[in-house]
């Protein structure tokens, strides 16, 4: 079996499932966007991995617009026509879709529909009802007209996928109502790559390279964008320099929120606060073990699906995690449920400073929960059992497709 697996981000776990797919005889290529800001993951090839592995960066010849609606929509539909052309030079047996703007699906799905190669849609977020959302908020009734198309188009999408794999049991119900037969869907939840993410000490090469290892640390790594709140971080560092000195709250961002908050730093002057620009992923384990409190930040309108891959790879390094989102959102449930950290609500500077604070004076909860998030993730994060599920997916949509089960 020939298998493309195209995660538009780049994340760490995605191209951890094509090695493991390729490492089983499959013949795999991984195709990325290499013009998205952002931390990703090993995308290089490595000489341990199996012959039947590709793994290639697309562009488009320059940055994705991630702030300009219109810059984005033409960035992301140009995209998927350069996915939808390599598809057509691969000629696969079968695609997967993983983080994948609309837009950039559109071409993607009608290459596929024109060449009968069947598609699965691995859902990572029900990205229509969050574009309705944001841009209910910023543009009014056209903002909601504009998001009312994206949710008609993720429904035809999704309806037309041979197969859809939700990472949580909890986009069910919206399946089903837009649609989506129950024996075309099988649940998988998102994971990180534990065996490169391994724990490490505080007082580690990375960390005294950077004179981060003899003191308490605060560590956020990630994007800063349009779903994040940057001023959480500020209002934290100016807490930290009136009453925790020689605490460092590192920021390891690029992109608009970063831009944002080194102007305000600058201004501010403030002696906690470091910024970084994003770090080689083998650096990874090193970067968090630094830290003795992980921060994530999620709007509101982000949704109550978006979980950031980032919070599964702070749970491998056994560190507690503090997480600006809504209570209903899947990753705040998961911390809550495995406790493995403190969440706020969204836009609460003060307990989300507060939160972070009782963890650094609490030594004792902080290992507890740094624990339990490693547990979480060891009985969680098997590779060989997610690569069985999916191997079984692949196996079952490309014979029922073959064999003309699919309307």
């Amino acid at each position: 079996m020939y298998i493309v697996i195209n995660d538009f981000s780049g994340h760490p776990f995605q191209i951890q499932l094509s090695r493991e797919l390729a490492s089983r005889g499959f013949n795999v290529t991984h195709l990325f966007s290499k013009d998205i800001v952002g931390a990703k993951g090993n995308l290089t090839t490595a000489d341990s991995d199996p012959d039947t592995l590709a793994i290639e960066g697309l562009t488009i010849g320059h940055d994705i617009n991630r702030y300009n609606f219109l810059k984005r929509l033409v960035d992301e539909r140009k995209y998927g026509q350069i996915v939808a052309q390599r598809i057509l030079q691969l000629k696969p047996d079968i695609v997967i879709c993983s983080n994948t703007p609309l837009d950039s699906l559109v071409s993607i799905r009608r290459v596929c529909r024109k060449r009968d190669i069947p598609f699965i849609f691995w859902l990572q977020d029900v990205l229509g009802i969050a574009t309705r959302t944001v841009l209910s908020t910023k543009l009014g009734l056209v903002g909601r007209l504009i998001g009312e198309y994206y949710i008609a188009l993720e429904k035809r999408l999704l309806r037309s996928s041979h197969h859809v794999i939700p990472i949580s049991a909890d986009f069910l119900e919206i399946l089903n109502r837009w649609g989506v037969p129950n024996n075309r869907t099988s649940v998988i939840n998102n994971w990180a790559p534990l065996d490169e993410i391994p724990k490490d000490s505080k007082a580690n090469c990375w960390a005294i390279a950077h004179d981060l290892d003899q003191c308490p640390v605060v560590l956020y790594s990630g994007a800063l964008g349009l779903k994040h709140n940057p001023t959480l971080l500020l209002d934290l560092a100016k807490n930290l320099d009136s009453v925790n000195p020689d605490a460092r709250l590192v920021v390891i961002s690029e992109g608009y929120g970063a831009d944002w908050l080194r102007e305000q730093n600058r201004k501010l002057g403030l002696r906690t606060l470091i910024q970084l620009p994003f770090q080689p992923f083998s650096e990874l384990p090193r970067v968090l073990a630094s830290a003795d409190v992980l921060l994530a930040i999620l709007e509101p309108e982000a949704g109550e699906f978006c979980v950031p891959s980032k919070v599964l790879s702070y749970m491998c390094v056994e560190r507690p995690i503090v997480l600006a989102a809504s209570a209903e959102n899947l990753a705040s449930k998961l911390l809550v449920q495995n406790q493995a950290g403190l969440v706020t609500a969204p836009n609460t500077p003060a307990d989300f400073t507060s939160s972070v604070m009782n963890l650094l004076n609490n030594a004792a909860t902080r290992s507890q929960m740094g624990q339990s998030a490693r547990q979480y993730a060891e009985q969680t994060f098997d590779i060989k059992k997610i690569g069985d599920k999916f191997e079984s997916i692949l196996v079952k949509v490309l014979t029922d497709y073959r064999e003309k089960q699919y309307p």
